[in-house]
């Protein structure tokens, strides 16, 4: 778990228990992301192709917010964010509607803030040091709760949906995710 953020794999969570690094990469990994590196603009335009469509077909559709600036991003994942005062749906109400279509869907993407994890609230960093929350140039200590940064609490449990992107999706791939959100936000929306 250090060579891998902290994050507990066999749980499923996405949390940080303690501090750790991303240090996943190996040797051949490494290797093969040099070459690929040299497909990269092709890749990136790519999912801003995917990305621009998704904005074109699902952009009007009251109560989802979709990103504005297409071309300012490489589309790792596609989020949209979804107003459930406006659909009456939160987005792991609206997530698992789509999942059930079969759209590959996350809501939230995280399940709390960073500032939320242990690492940061029982200041699980390396050992029993706390390094470096507790020592200079920190001129104060630091804590942590809910409700330090709504927005993102509000993102993260209620309104963020992610839909994976990728380079590979086919127009029909794409045609089938547009249908699926229609079809989601039709059922919603009444």
């Amino acid at each position: 778990m250090f060579a891998d953020k902290g994050w507990p794999r066999d749980t499923g969570e996405r949390t940080h228990l303690f501090f750790g690094f991303n240090y996943r990469m190996n040797e051949m990994v490494g290797a093969v992301a040099r070459v690929q590196l040299g497909r990269l603009a092709e890749v990136v335009a790519a999912r801003r192709s995917v990305a621009r469509r998704l904005v074109a077909e699902l952009g009007e559709l009251a109560g989802l917010r979709l990103p504005a600036e297409v071309d300012q991003h490489s589309f790792w994942l596609f989020p949209m964010i979804v107003d459930p005062d406006v659909l009456g749906a939160s987005n792991a109400g609206f997530g698992k509607a789509l999942a059930a279509e079969g759209i590959p869907v996350t809501a939230g993407y995280l399940d709390r803030p960073v500032y939320l994890t242990p690492a940061m609230t029982e200041r699980r960093t390396y050992g029993g040091s706390a390094f470096p929350l507790t020592c200079p140039p920190a001129s104060r200590e630091f804590t942590y709760q809910a409700g330090d940064c709504p927005v993102a609490e509000d993102l993260i449990g209620r309104t963020l949906l992610v839909l994976q992107c990728n380079e590979r999706f086919t127009d029909q791939d794409v045609t089938d995710i547009i249908t699926a959100v229609r079809k989601v936000h039709g059922h919603y929306a009444k």
